[in-house]
């Protein structure tokens, strides 16, 4: 495509990447997204046509997939309780969506104050805390962030926030630990863990499984007027300014005012061309981003083929996914309508892979195949090291204001016109798109446009003047 340009460009097409060029494009800007085959990333469909390695998506907010004309109730379904936690076989606790019926089982466990008082926190982290931090273009110190939220949202969740999880958010629920939180992620601040509790524990789940989770952010993209290409590019710099994009053809597309970078920022040094000062600083994010990847091995991640449907946990009909516990295993499954099962989590030594097939009543004679979407797997096809789901540990090395490093937490690259937008960026992963949102919102802000200050107030409509910015 010699001699083609666009506002903006965006190179990946996970879902970050596609909200953030949907975004731009309600913006008035014309956007290119340039997406190695097969649009989606992490929350893609597999090689085979299933489920992919990131299978819930109950973090997206609402209103955000109202702005980009989503309808949720196409692409999601929910199930209700959401969760059931199980160890070894049996059902031990069910998180319900009604917070009354909720309460009802914390009390049968001897926990109804512990309840209440998680209870209280998750709702005060959603309607004040959260909007607070997680659409923050600029985001804060861990400590800034506390001090802010104990002054708008009180102290109780400004401690909840900076303190250990294990102390202010899990106290005296510990056995709940793998379903609220990574158990790796008890020790560190509670952030993270109240980040992935944003939609108060209810998780929804892709209708659709064989599509993946991206299909309709990719179509509301499309609809919108966002051109895509699927294939590889490199982003070139010139002058230390990002101008423009080479696909694997040799041709070069010119981007008039910024490019957005949708993937791993261990993989950021490998995506871009050119020489200069900036070079150093991408070489040495990159390598911090590895380093920090190589620090959380990922989850297992399968999926198991089966002869027949096993239903000796879950009733006919869509299934919650099941925290399990049981013996050398921890993780979650999701029972999918076509006889196969998917398991993200962890597998500790011999045995372990056949005390968790008795656990779900499956006999070993009913598997035909195992599809492995391990790290692996993820790094060879997604260039993700570690196959970590977040990119970057959620801890304190990586969170707000240091996400993915100092400096670059405003979404903002050492290269002029060079912005990024994945799960290596502040909030996070897990689906939310809220990187790629924010990250839009940064690069209107940068050019001296309208940019909304939350999802809630954003209209879909153009906004003026970036044709002319």
């Amino acid at each position: 495509m010699p001699g083609v340009s666009y506002d903006f460009i965006v190179v990946g097409g996970g879902h970050n990447g596609l909200i953030a060029a949907a975004t731009l494009r309600i913006a008035g800007g014309s956007v290119l997204v340039v997406g190695a085959p097969g649009l989606g990333g992490l929350a893609g469909a597999s090689e085979r046509g299933s489920i992919g390695p990131a299978y819930s998506v109950g973090l997206m907010p609402k209103p955000l997939a109202k702005v980009l004309g989503i309808d949720t109730s196409r692409w999601i379904y929910t199930t209700d309780p959401s969760w059931l936690v199980v160890e070894d076989g049996e059902v031990v606790f069910r998180w319900w969506s009604s917070k009354d019926r909720l309460l009802r089982e914390f009390e049968a466990h001897g926990l109804r104050e512990g309840g209440e008082r998680l209870l209280s926190l998750l709702e005060s982290w959603r309607t004040c805390g959260a909007p607070l931090l997680l659409y923050n273009t600029n985001p804060p110190s861990l400590d800034e962030a506390a001090a802010l939220v104990s002054e708008r949202c009180g102290e109780e969740l400004g401690e909840a926030i900076a303190g250990r999880a294990s102390d202010t958010i899990l106290a005296g629920l510990g056995w709940l630990e793998g379903l609220l939180t990574y158990p790796a992620l008890a020790g560190e601040p509670g952030y993270a863990t109240l980040y992935f509790n944003s939609s108060m524990g209810v998780w929804g789940l892709p209708k659709h499984p064989s599509k993946g989770v991206s299909y309709a952010i990719a179509e509301a993209a499309r609809r919108l007027g966002v051109d895509i290409v699927e294939g590889r590019g490199k982003i070139v710099v010139k002058g230390g300014r990002a101008v423009g994009v080479r696909l694997s053809d040799g041709s070069m597309i010119e981007a008039r005012k910024a490019i957005v970078y949708s993937g791993n920022i261990a993989c950021l040094r490998d995506s871009v061309e050119g020489e200069g000062a900036w070079r150093g600083e991408v070489e040495e994010a990159s390598k911090r981003a590895l380093r920090a990847s190589l620090e959380f091995q990922g989850p297992t991640r399968f999926n198991l083929e089966l002869s027949r449907q096993p239903g000796s946990l879950v009733n006919s009909g869509p299934s919650p996914i099941l925290e399990l516990w049981g013996r050398g295993y921890w993780g979650e499954v999701l029972y999918l309508p076509d006889s196969r099962i998917a398991f993200t989590g962890f597998l500790e030594g011999p045995g372990s892979l056949k005390n968790f097939l008795e656990d779900l009543g499956v006999d070993p004679e009913w598997v035909r195949g195992l599809e492995d979407l391990g790290p692996l797997w993820q790094e060879a096809l997604h260039c993700n090291p570690g196959g970590n789901p977040n990119h970057l540990p959620m801890t304190g090395e990586y969170i707000l204001s240091r996400r993915p490093l100092e400096g670059w937490a405003d979404y903002s690259t050492s290269v002029d016109g060079l912005y990024h937008a994945s799960a290596s960026s502040h909030p996070g992963g897990q689906i939310t798109g809220l990187p790629g949102f924010n990250a839009a919102r940064r690069i209107l802000e940068d050019l001296g446009l309208e940019a909304p200050s939350a999802v809630e107030e954003v209209v879909r409509k153009p906004f003026r003047g970036v044709a002319e910015a």
